[in-house]
């Protein structure tokens, strides 16, 4: 008589060393490897190859394609995974957003709170804050029995205010609901909200269509009457005391777990997709995709890269001798990076005297509004004064990147709008009288200097610029 397959759960309490397992973590790692042009994030261990088979309780096609899933998450959206360093969200950890209890829970689930009224908006975007959910993710999943028990998150909405829901595009709602759903090698247990006002639920009707059916059935709203139907999820043996618990208060249980981050620092850094992804570090330093070079290029325009490593006096020089500054959206953090340390020269210069007042409700006005999954949001908007212009959305990729996205369409309207724009910049520039001292100066600053590299095969651009 044959024996029964063991069930999920046993399948979890085998430990690492066994037959099945190492079988099992064996032949995830052959379709890693053999995945053509792909590098991965980590290293394909033992250790890291096996919470993806347990958070998929050893179901091979669903643990490949949460690995591959949690690959392409990571390198889509480096704002979010270009920078685990503790050093990017200090801020927001240092106010007490969020900490971890320290016990699990009776079902061994690790429990996570996040407390919204510690994050200030005009700060802290919803960016930074997703980012402090990766580097504890990252951190916890290292953990057996987190990976076969999974985790359970408190999110006390107390403070929720307009500004945070202004933060929570129809984009960063897809980018969360991949992380809960398919996108990340962690079991999501639970998901619990407290004292959420009225208007955070359209918030949550934007994400919710996002979310798998099970995960949607884990998600409880307590309202702000929680204390009694908390505690029926998590004994108050566990629970701070503001939650009516008998732990310390979530303010200590902040800070221990704010310390913990810190000194995970190096092993952090060791799994920051800096510059998108390790593939572009052995290329340079910083990088230019060559759409926006082709953008300009289209409506007769010529390219001056604007390099991070210059002095100021050479920047001085450089703004005096182009007609117009474009820049690109991307994943870095707008008040450290070099790259906004650059941009800022630039604006400042462009500005002038005009630098004492950078507030958006008094320097741009709205010229057109989209809709994304029934979400109204600002896409184009100029400065009332000088010719400053911000959209929302990437004209570029329209004729010049070719990912398989349903967000970069190739119609002949979609590229006659990105050439619209292209065009109007340029003619913009034009009314500028900067110009180089000389033809040989010109030439020695034009982005012909460098030769742009395929990166198609690994990123979300055909072509790169990189410089040292």
């Amino acid at each position: 008589m044959s024996q029964a397959p063991p069930a999920a759960g046993q399948l979890n309490d085998l430990p690492d060393h066994s037959p099945r397992v190492r079988g099992a973590v064996s032949e995830l790692r052959r379709r890693a490897e053999a995945e053509p042009g792909q590098r991965w994030p980590q290293p394909l261990s033992d250790a890291f190859l096996v919470r993806f088979l347990r958070a998929r309780d050893f179901h091979l096609e669903l643990a490949w394609r949460l690995l591959k899933n949690y690959q392409k998450w990571r390198i889509e959206c480096p704002e979010i995974s270009g920078d685990l360093q503790p050093s990017s969200v200090l801020g927001l950890l240092q106010a007490g957003y969020h900490g971890v209890l320290r016990s699990r829970d009776p079902h061994g689930s690790k429990v996570l709170i996040y407390r919204i009224g510690q994050w200030d908006p005009s700060l802290f975007t919803a960016y930074d804050v997703f980012r402090v959910s990766l580097i504890t993710s990252e951190l916890i999943v290292k953990e057996i029995e987190t990976q076969r028990n999974g985790v359970k998150a408190i999110f006390d909405l107390q403070g929720w205010r307009f500004s945070h829901a202004f933060q929570i595009s129809p984009a960063v709602a897809k980018k969360i609901a991949a992380v809960l759903t398919d996108s990340f090698p962690l079991k999501v247990r639970g998901i619990h909200l407290i004292n959420e006002p009225l208007f955070f639920h359209p918030v949550f009707a934007l994400i919710k269509p996002f979310l798998t059916e099970k995960i949607k059935q884990r998600v409880y709203m307590h309202g702000n009457n929680y204390l009694q139907s908390l505690t029926e999820h998590f004994p108050v043996s566990i629970l701070p005391q503001e939650y009516g618990g008998e732990e310390v208060s979530i303010e200590e249980l902040a800070k221990e777990w704010t310390d913990f981050i810190m000194a995970s620092s190096d092993y952090l850094r060791s799994i920051s997709l800096e510059c998108h992804f390790d593939e572009y570090q052995r290329f340079g330093r910083s990088y230019i995709a060559a759409s926006y070079v082709k953008f300009v290029e289209s409506a007769g325009a010529r390219a001056v890269p604007i390099r991070l490593n210059l002095t100021d006096e050479e920047y001085d020089k450089i703004f005096h001798s182009i007609n117009g500054i474009l820049l690109p959206g991307g994943g870095v953090d707008l008040r450290t990076s070099e790259y906004s340390r650059v941009a800022k020269i630039f604006y400042h210069k462009a500005l002038e005297n005009f630098t004492n007042n950078e507030k958006l409700r008094n320097f741009y006005k709205v010229l057109t509004t989209n809709t994304d999954d029934e979400l109204e949001f600002i896409s184009t908007m100029e400065a009332y004064k000088y010719p400053i212009y911000g959209m929302q959305w990437h004209p570029e990729k329209n004729p010049f990147e070719w990912k398989n996205s349903p967000g970069i369409p190739h119609s002949p309207s979609a590229v006659r709008a990105a050439y619209y724009m292209a065009d109007f910049f340029v003619n913009e520039a034009r009314k500028s009288m900067h110009h180089f001292s000389s033809e040989e100066e010109e030439t020695k600053e034009l982005i012909y200097n460098y030769n742009p590299v395929y990166t198609g095969t690994f990123s979300a651009f055909q072509q790169t610029y990189f410089f040292d």
